[in-house]
């Protein structure tokens, strides 16, 4: 009867043990998205202002003078994200981690893709530099689709296993 006791109690610990670990481990996840939330508050503006400021160039509405300084700055925000990005804590479980595996490289290639795109050729007339560059910058963005559809996969595996994420993705 003794030992019926002590596997009970061990069966009653281990089921309480898995169910805080799924609260932590949803925890984690809900804390890499805010964190990575936090960093890319504000980046969106700042990725279309690139845009933009890219079209403005190309359109010659800009000299190559005020590309340049505008383009120092798109450059220094983006080394600043790029920092930031690696200040985020990586986690420790399995679900969080593969969350935070596929936010870096969302955030990662958003970078990368706004540097390639900042390197427009200085000579607009040159039709061969011109198509290069249109051609890493359509190559770039093929990239950042395929990250983009893996990212949106697991956050839409996340919010069919539990209606928190669902919450939780769609406020932010």
């Amino acid at each position: 009867m003794k030992k019926l006791g002590i596997l009970m109690l061990g069966i009653v610990t281990v089921m309480v043990l898995a169910a805080c670990s799924g609260d932590s481990e949803k925890d984690e996840v809900m804390s890499v998205h805010e964190d990575f939330h936090n960093l890319v508050d504000g980046a969106e503006d700042n990725v279309k202002e690139t845009q933009t400021l890219i079209e403005e160039y190309s359109e010659g509405d800009l000299t190559g003078t005020e590309f340049k300084d505008e383009k120092t700055k798109k450059l220094d925000y983006m080394d600043e994200l790029r920092n930031d990005l690696n200040k985020i804590e990586e986690p420790k479980e399995e679900k969080a981690v593969k969350y935070y595996d596929l936010s870096y490289d969302l955030v990662d290639k958003v970078v990368d893709a706004v540097e390639n795109n900042l390197d427009v050729p200085e000579n607009m007339e040159d039709e061969d530099e011109i198509e290069e560059y249109h051609e890493r910058v359509t190559n770039e963005l093929s990239e950042l689709d395929q990250i983009i559809d893996e990212y949106d996969e697991y956050k839409k595996e996340l919010q069919e296993e539990d209606k928190d994420y669902v919450e939780a993705f769609q406020n932010q």
